[in-house]
């Protein structure tokens, strides 16, 4: 006797791999390759001289398969992001980790297949113009960190940090690009396959690690804790190839998510609001109705939990060190020595370092340890290192990113399209109050640096997989002037 339950079941993981696709045994292999090496573990630790071998050996196989199965390598890097720890050493406080090289690989292999392949294009998008003219920014902004734009600055920033940071917003920025021309629907329909099975077991993980289980998954936190809610949200909401079963608990996974952040981190505004402001936009984009609803079962909630709000704010006035309003101003006070250009990547930190030991008074009332760090706000970084040119395209491409989602989703004609860009629609959105709370979307590497990249790369990824939907039967798309 058929039982019809599995049946259903197996079906929907079908749909949610997509797994006709040959990208199906290479995510397989890749999982018993890591499961292999786990269990290899006792021995390679015995005998040490095998880890650097097997290391360059890996190294090596990766690098090939990256370079010239690109899409494998997307794969793998969505894959690994949050599963394998692996880092190289700089000699610096900061290591270089797997999907930051990955990334760097795929974007780099991109680039040159681009230069030598005469026939190769970029699809024409709102995201190339402000993409382009940020690079550029960040370009000639490294260019201002090499100059002192105040007499009393002397030691500038180290030209190798300087470089690093270019590095993350050229990378995050090619990454976009990269996905974009270079997977097709089907495979954009499998890597969210891939995504939404790694985002539930990290959601099981998250609640069992709350009651002293080990933590499995890494970096599972900032920006990419509102992409693991929004992206299940929004194919619940619209995708009809699965069964109102499997679409219930797409939702459930949005909603544990939030309730991991309101239930456990409630102090810490990022783990919770920007899912709420994410998951708010999808629900007011697909539905008014729906919508009003939502705000007031929020304003209950606020009424009767009023802690969950309150927490926060009472944190940020009883801790100096969080007081980000106080070390924005200080910032913006700071970068106005370089307003157009900025003072260069991650360089302001020299010009904090000088004034205090200049002029304590100018950073009275805020704890010097952390001030040291950054300003803790995406856009304030912005203007500090790349001017008001880096600011404006920063701006611009987000709003492209908003609006470039907003039109797919009008403009679909499947059910994934519908809730893939709708996803996104509240992704980009939710990444606007998330870069009021830190630097979660492109790290600053005095703060969150490129221990952040695992978490930031899931942004420039997904953004990328709006120009994959297939768009045969639209039109131009919107434009978005800054």
């Amino acid at each position: 006797m058929i039982n019809r339950n599995w049946f259903t079941a197996s079906n929907g993981i079908k749909e949610i791999f997509h797994i006709q696709s040959p990208m199906w045994p290479v995510a397989l292999c890749v999982i018993g390759l890591s499961a292999l090496l786990g269990l290899a573990a006792p021995f390679l630790l015995a005998h040490q001289w095998m880890v650097p071998l097997l290391a360059g050996l890996g190294g090596l196989v990766i690098g090939i398969l990256v370079l010239v199965h690109p899409v494998a390598g997307i794969f793998l890097l969505v894959l690994t992001t949050n599963t394998v720890r692996f880092e190289i050493g700089t000699g610096t406080k900061t290591n270089i980790n797997l999907p930051f090289l990955l990334a760097g690989l795929l974007v780099g292999g991109w680039f040159v297949r681009i230069v030598s392949d005469r026939s190769a294009r970029i699809h024409k998008t709102p995201l190339n113009l402000p993409a382009l003219l940020l690079t550029a920014a960040f370009g000639i902004s490294l260019f201002a960190g090499r100059i002192s734009w105040n007499v009393h600055v002397i030691d500038l920033t180290a030209l190798e940090v300087q470089l690093a940071q270019v590095a993350l917003v050229w990378v995050s920025l090619g990454l976009m690009l990269m996905v974009g021309n270079t997977l097709g629907e089907k495979q954009l329909k499998q890597l969210v396959g891939l995504f939404l099975v790694l985002g539930a077991a990290e959601a099981v993980n998250a609640y069992l690690a709350r009651f002293g289980a080990p933590n499995l998954f890494s970096n599972v936190r900032g920006s990419l804790l509102t992409w693991l809610a929004v992206i299940p949200f929004g194919l619940a909401l619209c995708d009809d190839r699965f069964s109102l079963g499997w679409r219930i608990a797409l939702g459930l996974l949005a909603l544990a998510w939030l309730g991991n952040g309101l239930i456990f981190d409630t102090h810490t505004a990022s783990t919770w609001a920007p899912i709420v402001v994410g998951l708010v936009a999808i629900v007011f984009l697909y539905s008014r109705k729906l919508f009003f609803i939502l705000l007031g079962l929020v304003a209950v909630v606020a009424v009767l939990f009023p802690q969950i709000i309150l927490k926060p704010i009472q944190l940020a006035a009883d801790r100096p060190a969080y007081n980000r309003i106080g070390l924005g101003i200080r910032t913006l006070d700071l970068g106005m020595s370089s307003p157009l250009i900025g003072l260069g990547p991650a360089s302001y930190r020299a010009y904090v370092l000088t004034y205090m030991n200049y002029d304590s008074e100018i950073f009275s009332g805020i704890a010097m340890t952390n001030w040291r760090n950054s300003s803790h706000n995406q856009y304030i970084d912005m203007f500090a290192e790349a001017g008001l040119i880096g600011l404006l395209a920063y701006l611009w491409l987000m709003a492209a990113a908003v609006l470039f989602a907003w039109w797919k989703y009008r403009k679909a004609r499947t059910g994934f399209q519908r809730g893939y860009s709708l996803a996104v629609f509240g992704g980009c959105v939710a990444m606007a109050p998330i870069g009021v709370i830190g630097d979660w979307v492109i790290p600053l590497v005095y703060n969150i640096g490129y221990r952040g990249f695992p978490t930031s790369v899931f942004i420039w990824v997904f953004i990328g997989g709006l120009v994959a939907l297939d768009d045969r039967a639209e039109k131009s798309p919107p434009k978005v002037d800054p």
